[in-house]
This record gives structure tokens, C-alpha cells and sequence, in this order.
């Protein structure tokens, strides 16, 4: 696998993904919007101490331009100038807070800190991250505690605030973080047979133009063996499926340790495995028969090799893999003739081209995750709820922070309490939490907030209250609908105007003030969605490729597994296991080529006419299994006419497996009982055709 480390599961890039403004891009657009807001504080009377303005309007040029100099930008060879960037959006308030000349009024630019701590955590990696999450903590509390000096008042609001930075910055990393490694995983899926773990067509394609540079690098030539297992139509037919996977299991086994990191290994057929490597082939292929003679139990099986090379410099495209696949399967073809457990060596031939297409897995009607979103993690929520709980029952108690009395101050009481107390159990019992318990908890804290402001004895300090206000907001983008999301960015405006709200405010800095709150919050919430909306597409496009077969677009082994689970237990199912009598003669006479086209024909023949709601998975090379609601058991007749109407005209044995409701049957169990069927009916066929 250390070759596939492409763009995506077929060497492409996944279409339909949403974009993500740059880091830059996000900073930038900060820094200016910031300095936009700036000249308030000249215009206003009696707001800086002598000399400020000209603070204020070098913070105004030195931010706009910058800010204009990284949006223009957009692609850094570097981090350095988005850290700069993060700096100046980090130095900005206590710059603000010291040339005012009310600095406690103005402790309110701690909230700007949000900004860049929401911004550094989009970032992969944990560095930069944890540094400006530490940075904007201590920055927060130093101009908190500066400018009231060392007191209950200050401590609490430090502690909230630098709590709020804190949650903020682990809920945007963390679903950066699953985004990471939920494609890194669901791209291992894709890229892989399910059966034998080695790599599939998709993970051959992927991995080919890495090995093609390693050829290069080696000056050597690009070397391919095909081989195909003998007469291991015999094993399936005499032994049944599951004797056949084992002794593939067993072949790719073999295989892989022979191969190691030289080369790819991929199934690209029901029993045909491709190896490419970059150097002759003709010692590996010779290798890879030796392990097997020495390395398999019974039953014993020999293969059939053809080996091609290529030089690196004559191939041009990534699908030229196939050409060379086509090479080596008529050399193989040509040992077969010989009398096989044979090696023959091929030749490309590029006026022949015939690269089989990747088809997309929307022909496959296999279920997507219920929520691709990141998991709900509880526990981080339950710690938040408890911390915010008991700094809001603590600012409660001193007269001086906020009004012990009154409905707001009740509010603010019982449902910091609630808070606290569901708090505790999200905590012990880490329940899964519905969508609508998400919804009425973002609202009801929002409920909580608009109270802890009511209460506030001062404008300042209902202002900061809004730094509490970023968690329900990322939380309602990270995991409700887009309506709901732009529903709450009003409630934030509203909360926001009523912050900044009070006696002796002049208009200009309320609007500034109305304006930088909202937009450090929303903002925040807009960059979280985007986040979000980008995981899901992401995860559900990897998912498709991960569940189904490269060569048919079916359901792999994957797919039907997760289609079963999705099957109500309560209905009776049937499950259906199909083999194609003879298939091996129509790769002997016409090729693989003409073979695969058959197969992916008979695939969209049987998503065709199989019942409604059925589920049609491939799981070997000429093996199907269909997974139908219901006693359709006229369902085979069907599948026989239709496969008989082919181009290829296709013989067809069907066997069937009903599931009674409640049974609780594994699907690999119902697969095993219409193995044994299809096994007998098999030699039945067979003692027909000799009599």
C-alpha cells in the first residue's frame, strides 16, 4: 500500500466537494474587516489617550494592507505568512485596550480572539493549533485581569472566556481531525478487495504512476505479471465458495510476501491477480510459483503466468496500466494453451487499446451512513456544560457582576444548573444524542445567555458574555441543518445588539461593537459549516467507492454486509447466490476484455430485473449475490432468461435461501446454505450434460 498515496480512491479528484475558504484567504478577510471597524475609535470623542490615533491608524494600515496582500495571495509556499497574520489578529486587542482611555470598557477585544483561534484550528496537525489556542487564552486573560486589576470579576471572566477560546479551538480541530481520518480510512476501503485484502483496480490504478517514478528513478523497466489460478472453477464447483475464497486468501498470501514493498498486488478478477513492479518480471513471476508450490495446503493449485515489461519513458497516461494488463493476458492466455502452470512472456501492443472503464458506484443501491458527520462526542460537550454552569452559578453569587434578582437572574440560575446536571450526564452515561435534543440544548443555552446579559450590571460585561454564545453557534453548524444555522445566526445578531446595548454609548462604536461581535461569531459558525458540509460530501463519496466493486459499480462484500444490516429483521428476506456456468471458456476464447464487458452487462442486467429494494453484490469473479425483501422465488427464472438475452448469451446456476422474520440469520450464513444448494445443482447440471 505504500504506492497508493494518490489524490483519492481512482487517481482523481472527488467531484461535488464543497470549498473551504484558505487559511489565508480567512485571515485576510479578519485583518481587514478589523480594520474597517477601526476608524470608529477615531471618530468617536473622547476614546484614546494622546497619541492613540496614531496607534489606531497604524494598526489600521498595517492590518488592511497585509490583510488585502494574503486574500490577493491565497496559495502560501509556507506557513510563516499565515502565522504573521495570526499574530497581528492576536496583537490587535490588547493594542486597542491600551490606547483606550476607558481600558476596562474595552476589554470586549478579547472577543476577537475567536477569529484567529477558530481559524489556526482548521489547520492539520496539532502545533500550530495548541500554540495560537495558548496565545489567545493568554491574551484574553492578560487584558481582562489588566484592566479590572485581580478580583473575583476578573478571574470568572478570564476563566470564561479562555474556557470559550479553549472548547472552540478542540471542536473545529477535532472535525478537521475526523475528516482526516475518516477518508484516510474510507480510502484504504476503496482501494482494497475486500476478501483477500490486497489491492483492487481502483488501488492498482492509484498506485501505478508512483511506481512508474520509481522506475524511473531506478532506470529500470516497469514489469507486470498476471496470473490466473487452474481450473479453479473445479475448487468452487466440487469444494464450494468458501473453500475457493480460502485458497485465494491463501494465493494473495503467498503473494504479497513475495512481492513486499517492490511492487502492487491486486485482485482484478475473480482469481486473477495482478503484480506490478518496477524491474523484469520474469524472476518474481518464478518466485511468487515456487511460494505457492512450497506454501499450499490442499487443495493443491498451480497458476498460469503472462509477463510483460515496458519502459517508464513510453508510458504516457495512467490507464496505460491496462495496456499492459492486456499484454500480459495474452501471454497468459498462451500458457493456458500450453498446458498451463506455465510463465510466457507478451508484448504491448499500443495500437490495441481497450482500457476498461472505472464505473462510478451509483449503479450499486447500497445504504450511505445515516450521519457521515463526525461523531458527537459527549464527553467534550459534557465537560463544557459543567464548566460554564458553574462559572455562570458562580458569577451569581457576587452582587457586584451581575443582579441577584429579578426573572433574568432565576433563568440564569436554573438553567445553569440544568446545564450542569446534564452536564454530569453526558459525562457518566455517554449516551448517543438525538438531532432534536441538540437542537433544544443550542436554544436553550442560547436562552441561558440572553439571561446572563439581562443581568449584567454593566455594558462591558454583557459583552463579554457573548463569548459563551460561539458554543451553541458551532454546534448548531456542526451538526443541524442549514435553515436552522442561518435561523440561529439571527438569534447571535439579536444577542449581540443586546450585549452592546446601554446608556452613553456613543452609535458609531455600538454599530462597530454590534458589528465585530457578530461577525467574529457567525463568522466562526459559517467556517465550522463549511467544515462540516465538506466532511460529509467527502466521506460519502469515499464511502460509495469503498462499498462497491471498481470493475461493476455492485455491491463488494462491504456493501452487502452493510445492506443486510440496513433490512428490517422483522420481514422475511431471500438471499440469492448466482454463478455463471462456463465463464472461464468466454476469458479463454475472447480475452478478459470481452470477459469483463460480459460481466459488467450481466451486473446492470441484475439490478435490472431483481425485485424492488434488492441489493445486487459481486463477491467473486463470476459469483453474485442478491440480498431481496420478500419470497420472490420466481426472481431466478428471470435472472436465467435475462442473462441468456446478452450479447455473450450467458448460462446461469441460481440457488435461493429464504430468511424467516426474526430470525437473526448471518448473511455469510444464508450465503454458505445457497452455496451448498448452488454446489448440488452444479453437479447436477454437470451429470445432465455427461448423460
Amino acid at each position: 500500500m505504500r504506492w497508493t498515496d494518490g489524490p483519492d480512491a481512482a487517481g482523481q479528484s472527488i467531484e461535488g466537494v464543497p470549498p473551504v475558504p484558505r487559511a489565508a484567504t480567512l485571515i485576510g478577510a479578519t485583518l481587514v474587516f478589523m480594520a474597517a471597524l477601526m476608524p470608529a475609535r477615531l471618530v468617536a470623542p473622547r476614546q484614546l489617550v494622546p497619541g492613540g490615533a496614531a496607534v489606531v491608524l497604524g494598526a489600521l494600515i498595517v492590518s488592511g494592507i497585509y490583510g488585502l496582500a494574503l486574500i490577493v495571495i491565497r496559495r502560501l509556499p509556507t506557513q510563516v505568512p499565515a502565522i504573521v497574520g495570526l499574530a497581528l489578529l492576536d496583537i490587535l486587542p490588547p493594542l486597542l485596550v491600551a490606547v483606550a482611555e476607558h481600558p476596562a470598557d474595552y476589554r470586549p477585544r478579547a472577543l476577537w480572539l475567536v477569529a484567529p483561534t477558530v481559524i489556526a484550528a482548521t489547520y492539520r496537525g496539532r502545533d500550530l493549533p495548541l500554540a495560537q489556542t495558548g496565545v489567545a487564552m493568554a491574551t484574553a486573560a492578560a487584558i481582562i485581569v489588566g484592566t479590572l486589576g485581580f478580583s473575583p470579576e476578573s478571574v470568572l471572566e478570564a476563566l470564561t472566556v479562555c474556557g470559550s477560546l479553549a472548547m472552540a479551538s478542540l471542536v473545529v480541530w477535532r472535525l478537521g481531525e475526523a475528516t482526516r481520518e475518516q477518508a484516510a480510512r474510507l480510502r484504504r476501503s476503496s482501494l482494497t478487495d475486500g476478501l483477500t485484502g490486497v489491492l483492487n483496480r481502483r488501488g492498482l490504478l492509484s498506485g501505478f504512476p508512483a511506481l512508474v517514478r520509481e522506475a524511473e528513478r531506478q532506470n529500470t523497466v516497469v514489469g507486470v505479471v498476471l496470473m490466473d489460478v487452474d481450473h479453479f472453477k473445479r475448487i468452487n464447483d466440487e469444494y464450494g465458495h468458501t473453500v475457493g475464497d480460502e485458497v485465494l486468501r491463501r494465493i494473495c498470501a503467498v503473494a504479497s510476501r513475495v512481492v513486499g514493498d517492490r511492487g502492487l498486488l491486486a485482485r482484478t478478477g475473480g482469481e486473477e491477480l495482478a503484480v506490478v513492479v518496477a524491474g523484469a518480471p520474469e524472476t518474481l513471476a518464478e518466485q511468487i510459483r515456487d511460494g505457492l508450490a512450497a506454501g499450499m495446503p490442499e487443495p493443491p493449485v498451480t497458476v498460469s503466468m503472462g509477463v510483460v515489461a515496458m519502459a517508464p519513458d513510453a508510458i504516457g497516461e495512467q490507464s496505460r496500466v491496462w495496456d499492459l494488463l492486456d499484454a500480459a493476458d495474452r501471454a497468459l492466455y498462451r500458457a493456458k494453451q500450453d498446458g498451463r502452470n506455465r510463465i510466457r512472456r507478451g508484448a504491448v501492443d499500443l495500437a490495441d487499446e481497450r482500457p476498461p472503464a472505472l464505473v462510478p458506484p451509483a449503479t450499486a443501491a447500497v445504504p450511505r451512513p445515516t450521519n457521515p458527520a463526525s461523531s458527537r462526542d459527549t464527553g467534550l460537550y459534557g465537560w463544557g456544560l459543567l464548566f460554564f454552569a458553574n462559572a455562570a452559578i458562580a458569577a451569581r453569587q457576587f452582587a457586584d457582576l451581575v443582579a441577584s434578582t429579578g426573572p433574568a437572574s432565576w433563568v440564569l440560575l436554573i438553567g445553569s444548573v440544568i446545564a450542569a446536571v446534564v452536564g454530569i450526564g453526558l459525562l457518566i452515561g455517554r449516551p448517543a444524542v438525538p438531532t432534536w435534543w441538540l437542537l433544544v440544548g443550542a436554544f436553550g443555552a442560547d436562552v441561558v445567555i440572553v439571561a446572563a446579559i439581562l443581568v449584567a450590571r454593566t455594558v462591558p460585561a454583557a459583552t463579554m458574555t457573548l463569548s459563551v454564545a460561539v458554543i451553541p453557534a458551532l454546534l448548531v453548524s456542526l451538526y443541524l441543518p442549514r435553515a436552522v444555522v442561518l435561523d440561529h445566526h439571527l438569534v447571535v445578531l439579536a444577542m449581540c445588539i443586546l450585549a452592546t446595548s446601554g446608556p452613553g454609548v456613543p452609535v458609531v462604536l455600538r454599530v462597530a461593537a454590534v458589528l465585530t461581535a457578530t461577525a467574529t461569531i457567525v463568522g466562526s459558525s459559517e467556517v465550522m459549516f463549511r467544515l462540516r458540509n465538506r466532511h460529509d460530501v467527502i466521506a460519502a463519496s469515499l464511502h460509495g467507492w469503498s462499498v462497491t466493486g471498481p470493475l461493476t459499480g455492485l455491491a463488494n462484500r462491504r456493501g452487502l454486509e452493510l445492506a443486510f444490516a440496513q433490512f428490517d429483521p422483522g420481514r422475511s428476506m431471500r438471499v440469492f447466490e448466482l454463478d455463471v456456468d462456463d465463464f472461464k471458456s468466454i476469458n479463454d476464447r475472447f480475452g478478459h476484455g470481452t470477459g469483463d464487458d460480459t460481466l459488467a452487462r450481466l451486473a446492470l442486467t441484475l439490478t435490472l430485473v431483481t425485485p424492488p429494494g434488492s441489493v445486487v453484490g459481486r463477491t467473486g469473479g463470476d459469483e453474485f449475490v442478491i440480498i431481496s425483501p420478500g419470497h420472490d422465488d420466481v426472481a431466478a427464472e428471470r435472472i436465467r432468461g435475462a442473462a441468456a438475452l446478452l450479447p455473450v448469451p450467458l448460462s446461469v446456476t441460481v440457488a435461493s435461501v429464504l430468511s424467516a422474520p426474526g430470525s437473526g440469520s448471518d448473511l455469510w450464513d444464508l450465503v454458505a446454505l445457497a452455496d451448498m444448494q448452488l454446489i448440488e445443482l452444479k453437479q447436477e447440471r454437470q451429470r445432465r450434460w455427461r448423460g
